[in-house]
């Protein structure tokens, strides 16, 4: 297993509950990846913006970070760690 660094823009589809995301599935690049189930999920304040991340394991057994920034309404995928 290793750690790859994306930082990358993605389309996000989320449900928001009682004041809680929770990722379902996004799109990276071309590919489509359905979330399995969400492993770690925190929030860090960066200036002004509250950042929340996920670490999530998809079908494909492979773990992303991904983050919602709370001020700018922006999902990025940052890093993957690839199971295989």
């Amino acid at each position: 297993m290793h750690w790859e660094r994306i930082d990358q823009r993605i389309d996000v589809r989320a449900d928001f509950r009682a004041g809680e995301a929770t990722p379902r599935l996004f799109r990276l690049g071309r590919r489509l990846h359905r979330i399995l189930r969400v492993n770690a999920r925190w929030s860090e304040r960066q200036g002004r913006s509250l950042q929340h991340f996920f670490a999530v394991t998809t079908e494909s057994r492979d773990t992303y970070q991904l983050c919602f920034d709370g001020e700018q309404l922006a999902w990025r995928a940052d890093a993957v760690m690839y199971e295989g």
